[in-house]
């Protein structure tokens, strides 16, 4: 078998990293285009767009594609390949190119009928992952996160060595927004520069300028952000063989075109060696320099034409370097500013058609425009200009509308009016945010008003509104593609008189506005949870559903998905619930945490089914002129997928939202109603028509709302709840198959048997506890006996497999462990059982094996089933078991206080509060979840005092310094973004440095006092004690853990968070630059990690004390960066005995006075 068909053996079993790891270990040079082809196959159907590195794999196939087009030549994958990648990188006018290539050499193929099909309705109405707007802020916003580096390697670069380094960088952020840049980087001697050059293209300038103005305050601090080659007469350029040319060394004519417009032949007697060679690369130079001669703006704004001679000319000519000043005497400014260059319009004549059928625009008769290649690319059927705009996130396209009902005999004073009205409404309030205006024309027929969408979507609906409100009887919108569909933006009545209905245009869906988008994706972002991914719909008919993915988290350890975009639609309602305002919903559906969501896995409906479903429900309403709500049912008449038996749906109120979340009001007074999709069996379905939907989700009770494809029925199983008490529940706490399942699909190197260990454990531990039920003790009594009195004698994993069916229910045990198991295995809360597991093989295994490839996620599997391994997780039981007896809370701060909640606003980041309680366990079992979590995911996890209003002065005082004092907690996020962003750009100090700083300011403290620093300060090492719990967060009065906030602060290394957190830099308490340098030194010496903080308390967790040579080392460190953890401890305390306390500690604590 060769190395394809091992790949076509691979890609059948959708095994594509496989397919990458093989033909990647083949040196590029060795690769045959087939191999070639097959690795962007792989790269194709691995990448999730909508997933970090996504995009960059298409660009790879594309990039490995486009060589060997000759060699592919009429090749159906080959074109298919290319038309596929271009399509997910939302490219929809380049892909169908491709698609069109594959179907003439296979007619007739489905697939690729299917793709040309929505590229045509994309370039019609093209639809972005991410518009041309939401790129640029997200460009800028990572360019002000990484800008200090940038000036960095520029400040450092004094042999210029580091170029292609700073090259890399900058273009990575600006590809963000930009498909393809060119840009210039440097430093004038006060500011730094950043230059976007359009390389003569005029539609690239309107994107540049956009894009420059739109720089924040932050950055334009440090740079200059210019768009164009500024003029610069001493400048000149090197060849690759060392020649250098000046404007001096360039003969140029000057011929005039038309008025301020020429061309210029240009001679240049030092390249015409290299003029033989490449034609192509001398005209680059001699353009190049005209720009740094001229100014690129002017160059673009007065040369049409420009030509190399291989020989002078014999009539006079000047140098280059004279061009500017030979250009003043003609009359003309050369300005360097590309708005100005912009605004110049210019007035066109055409011969207009008669035929009322022909494509739009042919029936004009004048017009003007201030971007000409775009009317020029229409007319010819060019879409160069479009492609480049479209793979930016940006469309040109004009809007149209009749003209009938404006004239009134030979007046044209009512049509150019209304076209002003419309140019107004584009361009009030955030118009100009949306797009640009670029011109306008007048038809035989129709009115055209032209622009470049920044963000089309909001640019229709602004254009729709307007159009709506007048008395214009249809409207539509077309991109600056000949070829492509019309959108409608209003529908002519069928019996108006007042001009045709346009034919053959597909409508704009129904949409949020901006304002309603932006409330319902706030109501989401607050009720269900932070959605990282969205699922962007392609192809949008009627309304654009989106759908927003809230993934697991330790409060909802499953993923909810919440669609985006139904609401826009208002359903038809009975007219007597009109007043419940039921008319606009949205819906969510909850997955298993380990539910695959990958861009390949969607392509299974085993993994998909669910998103059909939220999108199929999203519709019906629209299709079948009706409504959803509360209660109702809709029957799939099929089984979802292959592996479930579920096959019809219920709409119950949400289920995984917090209290709130049932309703979201718009600004407008109305409301979107959110509900819960629960996935239901046959019988569940004919019981609830036969009944109703309170009868059937009472029989529901118990099973849980998370989708489960072989969950219980609810009418043929007994009802999993069990106690007088609704506390006393749980449903199914675990399952075999679950994990075996992970096994398999991971082809994991361990024995099947492994699946059951953790539950054995559990199982075992509550034999022993006598938490077992009576109809348990009644048919396994003996094996009960057995495991107290010989725990070796039995295998609880084959008997949890063979007789328990591998699950873990509640009906096993009695009240009370019932009630221990909805505390502890119930729900992902913490503590939580399984997290305690996946906890102990993180400190078994270490983090980096923990995290590694071999255990992939399933680090648990492989822990060694013994003794060992019973007793320490036994310890741990016992220890829940314990807090879950005698826990108590203090009920009035079961709810976060005003501040509880700024502060969490504050963090910016996911946030668990904790009101007070008696007991801490829950609390660090969180921490400890958290740590391991926050190793893997990018975070630090620190727990903050919720009710400490001094720490929030502090807070506010060093990131927000103006609203110190406000009222209601108030801030602005945008100063204290700016401020987390400046600190940790900021060049980090030496943190021994500053160490040995405070070290040496104490010992001048000690000498202005006669104080004996040997004997009085340092000490002897002795009488110190272990500290291994926190203290800052226990309230010695109510013998209670303060209400507390865990914060998981989105930095990648411990210091940082300091610059999320700047409490210091009062009295004696370092301030953030400090505390980052020494957190920093610590954290790299010994694993120090600050966890714990109240506005005067601070304190590190260690992963082991201190070694005891180093005690005496670290404990004079400490008291340089907090005295008083000597000077106020007791009378006799020293720096010794400070040592003597780390060396059996794992827990640092600092306090201020």
């Amino acid at each position: 078998m060769d190395i394809l068909q091992q790949c076509q053996k691979w890609n059948e079993k959708d095994e594509y990293q496989k397919i990458i790891d093989a033909l990647e270990a083949i040196p590029a040079q060795e690769r045959t285009p087939e191999m070639d082809s097959e690795l962007a196959r792989a790269y194709n159907n691995l990448a999730d767009p909508y997933q970090p590195g996504g995009r960059d794999l298409l660009r790879k196939a594309i990039a490995l594609l486009k060589p060997h087009e000759d060699y592919f030549q009429g090749d159906h994958c080959w074109n298919f390949r290319m038309g596929y990648a271009y399509y997910y990188l939302d490219q929809e006018g380049r892909a169908l190119r491709y698609f069109e290539q594959a179907l003439e050499a296979r007619p007739g193929d489905e697939d690729t009928l299917e793709l040309i099909d929505w590229c045509k309705k994309g370039i019609a109405l093209p639809r972005f992952s991410a518009c041309f707007r939401e790129r640029t802020a997200a460009a800028w916003e990572n360019f002000a996160e990484r800008e200090g580096q940038l000036r960095q390697i520029m400040d450092e670069d004094e042999t210029h060595t580091r170029g292609e380094k700073l090259i890399r960088a900058c273009e990575a952020i600006l590809n963000q927004a930009f498909d393809d840049i060119s840009f210039e980087l440097g430093f004038n001697g006060e500011t730094y520069e950043l230059i976007l050059t359009p390389e003569g293209d005029k539609v690239k300038l309107f994107e540049l300028v956009y894009f420059q103005k739109h720089a924040p305050k932050s950055v334009l601090e440090h740079w200059n952000i210019l768009v164009g080659r500024q003029p610069l007469q001493s400048i000149g350029l090197r060849t690759e063989d060392g020649c250098e040319i000046s404007g001096d060394d360039v003969q140029i004519w000057l011929e005039e075109l038309d008025k301020n417009r020429f061309a210029i032949s240009a001679y240049c007697e030092k390249l015409l060696p290299m003029l033989q060679a490449s034609k192509g690369r001398v005209w680059w130079m001699l353009t190049t320099l005209t720009d740094q001669v001229l100014g690129e703006i002017s160059h673009m704004r007065y040369i049409d034409r420009f030509d190399v001679l291989e020989q002078p000319k014999e009539s006079p000519s000047i140098r280059m370097s004279q061009l500017p000043d030979k250009l003043r005497e003609q009359g003309l400014k050369l300005s360097t500013d590309p708005e100005a260059y912009l605004e110049t319009y210019l007035g066109y004549q055409m011969e207009p058609r008669e035929d009322p059928d022909a494509d739009w625009r042919l029936d004009v008769m004048a017009g003007s425009t201030c971007c000409a290649p775009l009317i020029n690319g229409y007319l010819e059927a060019d879409n160069d200009f479009m492609d480049r705009l479209h793979a930016d996130g940006a469309v040109a396209g004009f809007f149209c509308y009749p003209l009938d009902s404006l004239r009134e005999g030979e007046e044209t004073q009512k049509i150019f009016a209304f076209r002003d009205r419309l140019e107004e409404a584009l361009t009030a309030g955030d118009g100009p945010e949306l797009l640009t205006l670029t011109g306008g024309a007048t038809g035989l027929y129709c009115g055209y008003v032209d622009f470049i969408a920044w963000d089309l979507r909001a640019a229709l609906q602004l254009a729709q509104e307007f159009f709506e409100d007048s008395a214009i009887p249809w409207a539509s919108f077309h991109t600056f593609r000949r070829e492509a569909g019309s959108v409608r933006l209003k529908a002519a009545q069928e019996d108006t008189s007042d001009g045709e209905v346009p034919r053959d245009e597909d409508g704009v869906p129904e949409l949020y506005t901006e304002a309603e988008m932006e409330a319902v994706e706030g109501h989401i972002q607050r009720y269900f949870g932070t959605f990282e991914n969205v699922y962007h719909e392609l192809i949008s008919p009627d309304i654009h559903v989106d759908i927003c993915v809230v993934p697991p988290s330790e409060e909802r350890d499953y993923y909810t998905l919440v669609t985006m975009g139904m609401g826009a639609h208002r359903m038809n309602v009975p007219e007597e619930l009109a007043e419940y305002q039921l008319e606009r919903a949205e819906l969510a559906i909850a997955l298993p945490k380990d539910w695959k969501l990958g861009h390949e896995d969607l392509e299974h409906e085993r993994w998909y089914w669910p998103i059909r479903l939220l999108k199929t429900l999203a519709r019906l309403p629209i299709a079948s002129d009706t409504w959803l709500g509360f209660g109702h049912t809709i029957d799939n008449q099929e089984d979802f997928a292959e592996d479930t038996k579920l096959c019809a749906a219920i709409l119950t109120a949400p289920q995984s939202a917090a209290d709130g979340g049932e309703v979201c009001p718009l600004p407008g007074g109305e409301e979107v109603n959110f509900y819960q999709v629960i996935p239901l069996y046959r019988d569940e379905l004919e019981y609830k028509l036969a009944h109703d939907a309170d009868a059937l989700l009472g029989k529901m009770d118990g099973i849980c709302f998370v989708v489960e494809p072989n969950r219980p029925d609810a009418l043929t199983r007994a009802s999993l709840r069990s106690g007088d008490d609704a506390d006393d529940c749980v449903a199914e706490m675990d399952d075999g198959a679950w994990h075996l399942e992970s096994m398999q699909e991971k082809e994991l190197p361990v024995d099947e048997i492994h699946a059951y260990n953790h539950m054995a454990i559990y199982l075992r531990w509550c034999m022993e506890h006598d938490l077992m039920g009576e109809e348990f003790l009644a048919e396994y009594g003996d094996v009960v006996e057995k495991v107290k009195t010989e725990p070796a004698s039995v295998d609880l994993r084959v008997f949890l497999r063979d007789e328990l069916d591998g699950q873990l229910v509640g009906p096993l045990f009695n009240q009370k462990g019932r009630a221990f198991a909805s505390y502890y295995y119930g729900e992902s809360d913490n503590p939580y059982f399984p997290s305690d597991i996946d906890d102990y093989a993180f400190h078994y295994f270490g983090a980096e094996q923990y995290h590694s490839e071999e255990f992939q996620d399933e680090a648990y599997l492989f822990i060694p089933f013994d003794e060992d391994y019973y007793q320490a997780m036994a310890a741990v039981m016992e220890k829940r078991f314990v807090n879950w007896q005698g826990q108590d809370f203090d009920e009035e701060t079961l709810e976060p206080s005003e501040l509880a909640k700024a502060m969490m606003a504050y963090l910016d980041c996911e946030c668990t509060y904790f009101p007070a309680m008696k007991d801490d366990d829950p609390i660090m079992a969180t921490y400890r979840y958290a740590q391991r979590e926050g190793v893997k995911e990018g975070f630090v996890p620190v727990l903050l005092k919720a009710d400490d209003e001094t720490l929030w002065e502090c807070l506010i005082l060093n990131s927000d310094p103006d609203h110190d004092g406000a009222d209601d907690y108030a801030f602005d996020p945008d100063k204290v973004a700016e401020y987390r962003q400046k600190m940790l750009a900021a060049p980090g100090k030496d943190g021994k440095a500053v160490l040995e700083a405070l070290k040496n300011q104490r010992k001048e403290e000690a000498a202005e006092d006669d104080i004996d620093w040997n004997e009085e300060i340092l000490g002897v090492m002795e009488g110190g004690y272990a500290n291994d719990r926190f203290s800052s967060y226990w309230d010695c009065d109510s013998e209670m853990t303060y209400p507390l906030i865990l914060a998981k602060i989105p930095v990648q290394h411990p210091w940082e968070i300091f610059a999320w957190l700047p409490f210091g830099n009062w009295n004696e308490c370092p301030d953030t630059p400090e505390l980052m340098a020494a957190a920093k030194y610590w954290f790299e010496q010994y694993g120090a990690v600050p966890a714990a903080m109240t506005h005067d308390e601070l304190e590190f967790i260690l992963p082991s004390p201190v070694p005891r040579e180093k005690a005496m080392e670290a404990a004079l460190e400490l008291y340089g960066f907090c005295p008083d953890v000597v000077d106020q401890g007791p009378e006799d305390a020293t720096v010794g005995t400070l040592a003597d306390g780390l060396r059996q500690s794992t827990i640092w604590y600092f306090w201020w006075d």
